[in-house]
């Protein structure tokens, strides 16, 4: 058997070494994030749901954010209570799911309405002039949220819906933020 010509092989290798980069614009990753909303947390005193999500590149590398319209209902339905939230976090891919989710979520503002009702919640926000049971549903509410935005994707890559995404699926090197862009080193 004959060896390769040192110019078929130097090819061979440079192919292995070569990338395409991949965007996916904002609105692509809304879109695909709003397939998987509404979400409800039911947690013992109240069911959150979390809806209408809207990203947003606050232009610091890699990081990325998330605003939610909220709302909570005590079990038995007696008492309700909405607003919004915002929350930051970095963009981190998980190959085995291929998909992307916000890591170390921090919730940068959280805007409750006055509650409804008489059950849980309007006790606990309303009927206290204490500051503690106000800020106990502060604390849970962004406890609830930061858990909601790291076990739910960003974005998923689905091969079905490009070639250029089953690629990434496949050789997927780096991923950053630029401008308001997810970006994608992908191998060839």
């Amino acid at each position: 058997m004959r060896p390769l010509p040192a110019a078929v092989l130097a090819c061979a290798l440079l192919a292995g070494c070569s990338t395409m980069t991949m965007r996916i614009s904002r609105s692509e990753l809304q879109a695909d994030m709003a397939t998987r909303f509404p979400i409800e947390a039911n947690k013992h005193v109240a069911i959150l749901t979390a809806s209408d999500p809207q990203i947003e590149f606050p232009g610091r590398t890699d990081v990325l954010g998330v605003r939610l319209r909220l709302a909570a209902t005590s079990h038995g339905g007696r008492s309700h209570l909405s607003g919004v939230t915002r929350v930051e976090g970095r963009i981190e891919y998980v190959e085995a799911e291929h998909a992307f989710y916000v890591r170390d979520p921090e919730v940068t503002e959280l805007e409750l309405d006055p509650s409804h009702g008489d059950g849980t919640l309007a006790r606990l926000i309303d009927g206290a002039d204490d500051v503690v049971d106000a800020s106990l549903v502060e604390r849970a509410s962004r406890a609830v949220i930061e858990e909601l935005l790291r076990t739910h994707p960003v974005y998923r890559l689905d091969a079905r819906r490009s070639v250029r995404e089953a690629k990434a699926i496949r050789h997927l090197r780096s991923v950053h933020i630029e401008g308001e862009d997810l970006v994608l080193e992908v191998g060839l």
